[in-house]
Order: structure tokens, then C-alpha cells, then sequence
């Protein structure tokens, strides 16, 4: 029989999953894309999202496979101040973002108390984003490297007279 703090922890670890940045970004963000460079991060975006709902889904037939029920999570308030911005310009947030998610699976690890199954699904979940972390973090690099371009003026503001 799994301990109850064990089973609790997975519920947790499944809720980070569910409710995280690049599945919010994904699923409900009206991510803009303006140029190539644009379109190479929601493309990294969408497959990341694709992983990590294979990660959600292993948790989810884990903890069923105990007879747990779930209830529907809902994603932070705060994720709202994502949507209709371009892809480039969401590489900090998502780095920043998942990088708190890993450290909270991390953090619950120690609370699996023997449940080595779930243990290792963790672990290889984990071990299955960081390289998905230090790939926008080249992408965030390669952004900054761009030559920045001139702003343009669009039209006359009230505020100028």
C-alpha cells in the first residue's frame, strides 16, 4: 500500500504538470508570431508541450492505477499577462517558469517515501526537461545576439501636443 504523504506528493507533482507555462501558452495563449525567429520558438513551444503532456499523462495513469481521482486544475492568474505576446519575447518567462516547476518536483521527491516507481517516473521526467530548459535558454541567447531594430513611429499621440 503507497503512503498517503507519497500519493499526495504525485498529486502535486501531476498538478505542476498540468498547470504549467507551456502547457497555458500552448492550450490558451495566442502566442504572436511575426518573423522566422518567431516561428522556430512557438515550434519549440509546441513540442515541449507535446512532452510534457506525455509527463502529465504518466502521472495521471499513475496515480489512477492507485485509485485516485483528480480533480481539474486551474492555471495561476497570473499567466493571463502572457497572452498575444510574441514567441521571442515569452523565452525569459517560460526559462524562468519551468525552472521553478523542475525545482518543485524536485522538492517533493524526498515525500515518495519508497514508492520507487513514482520515484523514478519523477526522476525521468525531470531528467526529460532540463534539456527542453537549456534549449530556450539557447534560444533566449541566440535572441539577444540579434541587432536590435529602431522603433517606428505609428502616428501622432494626443500626448505629443
Amino acid at each position: 500500500m503507497i503512503d498517503s504523504a507519497a500519493l499526495q506528493a504525485l498529486e502535486e507533482i501531476y498538478a505542476l504538470e498540468s498547470t504549467s507555462v507551456i502547457r497555458y501558452l500552448s492550450l490558451n495563449s495566442e502566442v504572436q508570431v511575426r518573423d522566422d525567429f518567431d516561428r522556430k520558438v512557438r515550434a519549440f513551444f509546441m513540442d515541449w508541450y507535446r512532452a510534457s503532456d506525455i509527463n502529465r499523462n504518466a502521472f495521471l495513469d499513475l496515480l489512477e492505477s492507485e485509485g485516485r481521482i483528480l480533480s481539474t486544475y486551474s492555471y495561476p492568474l497570473k499567466f493571463s499577462e502572457y497572452n498575444y505576446l510574441n514567441a521571442r519575447y515569452l523565452l525569459g518567462p517560460v526559462v524562468r517558469l519551468m525552472g521553478q516547476n523542475l525545482d518543485s518536483m524536485s522538492a517533493r521527491l524526498d515525500r515518495l517515501n519508497g514508492w520507487s516507481r513514482a520515484a523514478e517516473l519523477v526522476n525521468a521526467v525531470i531528467d526529460r526537461q532540463r534539456p527542453f530548459i537549456e534549449r530556450a535558454e539557447e534560444l533566449a541567447a541566440e535572441r539577444e545576439s540579434e541587432a536590435p531594430t529602431a522603433p517606428k513611429s505609428r502616428g501622432t499621440s494626443a500626448s505629443r501636443w
